[in-house]
C-alpha cells in the first residue's frame, strides 16, 4: 500500500480528487508512509488505474481506467481521461472533487464528467448514471469498455497517451488524450482528439448530428484550484495562471477553439460551502471525421 500512496501523491502530499478522494490530510499520509518503513519506487506505468508523469517539480496524474460500475458504484465518477496537475506544493489544475458533504445536487454534479478536467461532448457524461429513486442512489450503469494507456519517452521528456470509448455508444466517437511533459517539468503539451473508429460509428455520429439539426460541440475543461489567480491575456487567446508562490504559467491553444474563463466550484470539507473558483474552457464544433484540439501549458521564466 505504501508504494501506491507515494505514487498517487501530488507535490503537496495530497491525493488526487477522483472518485470521492480529495484533500486528504498530508500529515496523516506522511505518518502512514513513515510507519511503513519502506520507500520503494512507485510502479512505472499505472497505479490502481491512474497514470502519473513527473518531471522537475511538476506532477501530472490522470484517471486512466473505467470507473467502477453497478449498484456499489454510488460514489464513482465519470472521470476517465481527466487530469490533475501540481507544481511543487501548488495545485494548479484539479477536479471539483466529491460534493457528498454539500447535499444531493452537489454530490451528483461532482460525479459528472463536466466537473473534471477533461473533454466532454455536449455536456454528456462519459459514463452513464442510472436513474435511481434518489440522487444519492444513482450508480454508474455503463462505463467505457475499452481504455488503453501508453506511456513512453518523448523527444524531450515523457509522453502519456490514453484513449477511451465512453462516447462510442452515445455519439460514435472515441476520445484520445496525448500529453508530453518536458524533462525539466516547465511545459506540458497536450492534444485531445475525437474520431469515429469504424464506419458504423461514423453513421451513428451523422445520425445524431442530423437529429440535432446542428453541429455537435465539444468542451475541453481545466478546473483551476481556487488559490490560483487566472486572467485572459493576449487578446483573448491565452490564460495566465499565477500560483501562490508567485510563479506564472500560461495556457495556450492552437486557435481551433474559443477560449473562455467560466465559473466552477471546488469541494473542500474544510469549508462549509463549496469554494468558488474558475475553469478554462476550450470549446468548438466537432468535425465529421477527426477533431483535434491542441493546447500547451508553460511556465513563464
Amino acid at each position: 500500500m505504501a508504494p501506491v500512496l507515494r505514487g498517487l501523491r501530488h507535490g503537496n502530499g495530497t491525493l488526487p480528487r477522483f472518485h470521492g478522494g480529495g484533500s486528504s490530510a498530508e500529515y496523516f499520509l506522511d505518518q502512514v508512509l513513515a510507519s511503513s518503513g519502506i520507500r520503494p519506487a512507485p510502479p512505472r506505468n499505472s497505479i490502481m488505474g491512474f497514470a502519473r508523469l513527473s518531471s522537475g517539480s511538476t506532477t501530472l496524474i490522470v484517471d486512466a481506467a473505467p470507473p467502477y460500475s453497478g449498484p456499489l458504484s454510488l460514489n464513482s465518477h465519470a472521470s476517465t481521461n481527466a487530469l490533475e496537475l501540481s507544481v511543487s506544493r501548488n495545485l494548479l489544475f484539479v477536479n471539483c472533487g466529491s460534493g457528498l458533504g454539500f447535499g444531493d445536487d452537489f454530490h451528483l454534479a461532482g460525479r459528472c464528467t463536466a466537473s473534471h478536467s477533461t473533454m466532454t461532448i455536449e455536456g454528456v457524461n462519459s459514463s452513464w448514471f442510472s436513474k435511481g429513486i434518489h440522487k444519492n442512489l444513482s450508480y454508474i450503469q455503463e462505463a467505457p469498455k475499452i481504455v488503453k494507456v501508453h506511456k513512453q519517452k518523448a523527444v524531450d521528456g515523457l509522453r502519456l497517451r490514453i484513449n477511451h470509448d465512453g462516447y462510442q455508444s452515445s455519439h460514435g466517437l472515441t476520445h484520445v488524450r496525448t500529453m508530453d511533459l518536458a524533462i525539466d517539468g516547465n511545459s506540458l503539451v497536450g492534444e485531445d482528439e475525437l474520431y469515429p473508429p469504424k464506419k458504423r460509428d461514423l453513421k451513428k455520429f451523422d445520425k445524431i448530428s442530423a437529429d440535432q439539426l446542428a453541429q455537435l460541440e465539444y468542451a475541453v475543461q481545466f478546473h483551476i484550484h481556487p488559490d490560483v489567480q487566472s486572467s485572459i491575456i493576449d487578446e483573448g487567446t491565452a490564460i495566465s495562471l499565477t500560483l501562490v508562490d508567485g510563479d506564472c504559467w500560461v495556457l495556450k491553444h492552437d486557435g481551433s477553439s474559443v477560449v473562455s474563463l467560466e465559473d466552477s466550484v471546488y469541494f473542500d470539507d474544510n469549508f462549509l460551502d463549496p469554494r468558488p473558483t474558475s475553469q478554462i474552457v476550450l470549446s468548438g464544433k466537432i468535425k465529421k471525421f477527426t477533431t483535434r484540439v491542441r493546447w500547451s501549458l508553460a511556465k513563464v521564466v
